[in-house]
């Protein structure tokens, strides 16, 4: 048996860096949205990632030619941040100037209590077995709402699992380069597992071809996804319900 578990372990690293920055990207959908967040991780993924090969296949390629385009994406990643910050922004303003004019002409309408909607915690069931919604209901009070107003931003956030009104923006930002970080670990991590650019393997030990790289890669990818899909089905993360693997086959 070859001694290159060295190269082994670089590619069932880039596996576990690939299933963490998609965990990431679940949590920032709803903290930054799917345009910013996809922007963003992507963008950092492109540009981390294309930095690092690029210095560890010896700068093979023309950095003139490389790294404008790289440049491009780190603009996009930024213009995200900008923008996840102004709509944070902005719905904080639609927030308090929803919740003035209710104290003081709304106290009989039907938002009793905006901030009451977001920080009442304690009611909510801790698990998602006990969790009742009346869909239509829900659905029929939504579409009364005008998109965009604060009354529409409170009956969203009452149908998230993830409440995420009233966070800081750095929260939504700090998950993002989180997973935009690690989407771009993964490519130099399958680098060094087939090329090893550090010298890890022994002499006379021949470099992992990229099949068994990739079936170690995909193995760790698969191990490390429903390991921490089921680690935060019970010990959920922001505030979620808790839940089960059987109330999670009978959703599926």
């Amino acid at each position: 048996m070859q001694n290159n578990w060295p190269s082994v372990l670089f590619a069932t690293a880039g596996g576990v860096t690939l299933s963490l920055g998609t965990l990431a990207t679940q949590y920032g959908w709803a903290f930054v949205g799917l345009s910013v967040t996809e922007v963003m991780a992507s963008s950092l993924k492109v540009v981390i990632g294309t930095t690092l090969n690029y210095f560890l296949d010896g700068r093979i390629n023309k950095a003139e030619v490389l790294f404008p385009g790289v440049g491009c994406f780190l603009i996009a990643a930024i213009l995200g941040s900008l923008v996840h910050s102004s709509n944070a922004a902005d719905n904080e303003e639609k927030l308090a100037k929803s919740l003035a004019n209710y104290s003081k002409n709304t106290r009989n309408s039907t938002y009793e209590d905006l901030t009451k909607q977001l920080l009442d915690e304690e009611e909510r069931p801790k698990d998602l077995e006990e969790a009742k919604v009346d869909a239509p209901e829900d659905t029929q009070k939504l579409e009364k709402v005008e998109a965009g107003t604060a009354e529409f931003l409170v009956d969203l956030e009452e149908k998230r699992s993830i409440k995420v009104l009233g966070s800081h923006t750095l929260l939504g930002l700090g998950i993002v380069v989180f997973a935009g970080v690690f989407y771009a670990l993964f490519t130099p991590a399958f680098n060094l597992a087939t090329n090893d650019q550090w010298h890890t393997l022994p002499a006379g030990v021949p470099h992992l071809v990229v099949y068994m790289a990739f079936f170690y890669f995909s193995l760790a990818c698969f191990a490390a996804s429903v390991g921490l899909n089921v680690w935060f089905l019970y010990r959920p993360m922001v505030g979620v319900p808790r839940s089960t693997v059987a109330a999670y086959l009978r959703d599926g």
